[in-house]
């Protein structure tokens, strides 16, 4: 930080969160007298705090305004460190695909001058996203066409070319046949930079997937990274964003289909289910016919048993933070995890 942000950073520390965000947000839009209100901070999500805020102004051309919109904050401690940049381009990247909805994205700030840490404003899109509502019988009507659009949603992401959306500008490119250990070479790091004791299923798994990695992709694509139900706002009949892109990276489209067909997100009364929504076949079928892909069967069995690395490095994390309900949460599925490994495995049915 410079000396004048630093002083900035200083001269607005004690000012009420909303009076900063106004601030920050009169001086961006070019409206003296913006007025923000019912700043609401969302619970849920480890990679950045998420605030709603309500603003109100006067355009230059003395248009009266009125906004919804996210702040996403770069917290002090995070449960997953990821680069705001790579996020925010992701939804830049993606406001120009079809058939994917993102938020639009407005600002995105490195100074911490601001609010404390950096940050990047979109726009706020109305929708649910609590999984347990959608599979509820509020929703009986329309979760057919909704489970519909999942599939194809993340089957028009993997059909994107990442070279004409720009993101090359942001992010590199991996080689195919690199795609495997490059994911997993990171998620063990990830795992063992936070382990509280011996993990010998999941140090097992490993060393599986080491022995027979799986076929490079027929092409690299943008892979979401935690793309599942409750990742994605939806109205009564439709899905109206696909959010959290924190994990967002180039590699293979696989990797995606088996995070979302994982059992971390199915229900106890429909434990079969994708995401407690679809049949697998039929998802598959929906993925293929949009992205233009086919799923290679060893392929997707090599990811589904890396999903379960990833989840209990990613609940390993969770435990190392201050919040209660991370720490919760990796004692209960640490062991679930490493279950699910070994059924993945054929170890034990």
């Amino acid at each position: 930080m410079s000396t004048g942000e630093a002083e900035l950073a200083t001269s607005t520390a004690n000012l009420p969160f909303e009076k900063r965000i106004e601030n920050y947000l009169a001086h961006q839009f070019g409206a003296e007298g913006l007025l923000a209100d019912g700043a609401t901070k969302i619970v849920g999500g480890g990679s950045r705090e998420t605030w709603s805020v309500h603003v109100r102004y006067e355009t230059a051309g003395g248009i009266a305004t009125e906004r919804d919109l996210i702040i996403r904050i770069d917290p002090e401690v995070s449960l997953l460190p990821s680069n705001r940049h790579v996020e925010y381009a992701m939804y830049q990247a993606f406001a120009q695909v079809p058939r994917v909805p993102v938020p639009e994205v407005l600002f995105n700030e490195d100074s911490s001058s601001a609010l404390g840490n950096s940050f990047f404003v979109m726009e706020k899109v109305s929708g649910d996203s609590e999984p347990a509502l959608l599979l509820s019988p509020l929703y009986e009507q329309g979760r057919p066409q909704i489970a519909r659009e999942m599939m194809e949603i993340l089957g028009n992401i993997a059909k994107a070319d990442y070279r004409q959306i720009g993101l090359l500008d942001t992010i590199a490119a991996p080689q195919p046949a690199d795609i495997w250990a490059i994911q997993l070479d990171h998620w063990e790091k990830t795992l063992h930079d936070h382990q509280l004791g011996p993990n010998p299923v999941t140090e097992a798994a490993i060393r599986y997937l080491r022995r027979q990695p799986p076929p490079p992709p027929p092409r690299v694509t943008v892979v979401h990274g935690d793309y599942r139900i409750g990742n994605f706002l939806y109205g009564p009949e439709r899905i109206e964003a696909v959010v959290d892109w924190e994990m967002a990276h180039l590699g293979d489209p696989h990797e995606d289909l088996a995070w979302a067909f994982a059992q971390n997100w199915r229900t106890g009364a429909n434990p079969h289910l994708v995401g407690g929504l679809l049949e697998r076949d039929e998802a598959i079928e929906l993925w293929e016919q949009t992205s233009g892909l086919r799923v290679d069967p060893e392929a997707l069995r090599w990811w589904q048993v890396f999903t379960h690395v990833k989840g209990n490095a990613i609940w390993l994390t969770g435990a190392h933070t201050r919040a209660v309900n991370y720490s919760c949460t990796a004692w209960m599925f640490v062991d679930k995890q490493e279950m699910w490994m070994l059924e993945d495995m054929g170890v034990v049915s």
